[in-house]
């Protein structure tokens, strides 16, 4: 699956001659680096590692090494992840995703990926990210119940009522909706369309909204599920 790492940069609209004012999210996809390119045996498929965004300059780094780069603010990485660039010799970056891709013939360690490589216009994709979390919250904000009645005297609004039956089962059914944690979970929305591209500013727009806040990390990657026009034709 073709893809790249990007970042969320926020929701605008884009208007089209054809279609009007459009809804789209702006994506910040790459540029991206090659970190490794292998086949897995055991699993029969080979994954590329994509490295983005610089990291800040470790400690434990041989500056020797890398003295046209300079150091960066951002996060410092532990000494395994340090030693998968090293390993490379590349620059350390703060996030590393794989994907899963054909062949590794067409992939360099070293090489770098950028918006217009991947994508083009029309196309459909699959945005993967972190969606917003909420906290521990109840079963109407988490669930959508309804609730009792707001009237006076009443001894029922926001509870989540009865869980379950009596002596048979006596027990709660897995899976029941009750309060907990809501949000903070990566979600995938599937079939975003690619409306512009803007490669000299690595922008990608796509149609309608991705989860997370501005900021959030995402994986845009070619679609899954098929409707309409096929990733690359």
């Amino acid at each position: 699956m073709k893809g790249l790492i990007g970042k969320k940069l926020g929701m605008t609209h884009f208007f089209s001659e054809e279609k009007g004012q459009i809804p789209v999210t702006v994506i910040e996809a790459g540029p991206c680096v090659v970190v490794s390119c292998k086949k897995e045996q055991a699993k029969n498929y080979t994954k590329l590692l994509l490295g983005f965004q610089k990291a800040k300059y470790p400690y434990h780094w041989d500056k020797q090494k890398l003295e046209s780069e300079e150091p960066v603010k951002g996060k410092r990485l532990n000494k395994p992840q340090t030693g998968i660039f090293s390993k490379a010799g590349l620059y350390p970056h703060s996030v590393m995703l794989e994907f899963r891709v054909d062949s590794k013939d067409k992939y360099k360690t070293g090489d770098v990926l950028k918006v217009e490589d991947i994508f083009k216009e029309g196309l459909k994709v699959d945005v993967r990210s972190k969606s917003k979390g909420r906290g521990f919250s109840g079963v109407i904000k988490r669930h959508n119940f309804h609730g009792g009645k707001k009237s006076h005297g009443s001894m029922f609004h926001r509870a989540p009522g009865s869980i379950g039956q009596g002596t048979t089962p006596g027990r709660v059914i897995k899976g029941h909706p009750l309060p907990g944690q809501y949000g903070n979970k990566n979600i995938t929305i599937q079939n975003l369309e690619v409306v512009k591209i803007i490669p000299e500013k690595n922008l990608l727009l796509v149609k309608g909204a991705v989860p997370g806040a501005k900021g959030t990390l995402v994986k845009v990657q070619e679609t899954v599920k098929f409707r309409g026009r096929e990733f690359g034709k």
